[in-house]
């Protein structure tokens, strides 16, 4: 590691986490995430696995996981 830069970090890439961490940064339960994969049905959108459901794409990708 440069001296005067911290450590890397990187954002976590599972749906509905957004958090961001390191390899010296990582706590358990850190991650919070959609097991399941979202369903698309007249207009509504909902995350099949904690039926969570939302007419705006914007504000259903901010549900968390």
């Amino acid at each position: 590691m440069e001296e005067g830069k911290g450590p890397v970090r990187v954002r976590c890439q599972r749906i509905g986490c957004d958090a961001t961490f390191s390899e010296d940064d990582n706590p358990e339960g850190s991650c919070q995430y959609h097991d399941s994969g979202p369903l698309f049905h007249d207009g509504m959108k909902e995350w099949s696995c904690c039926k969570k459901r939302s007419h705006d794409f914007s504000l259903f990708l901010e549900i968390p996981g």
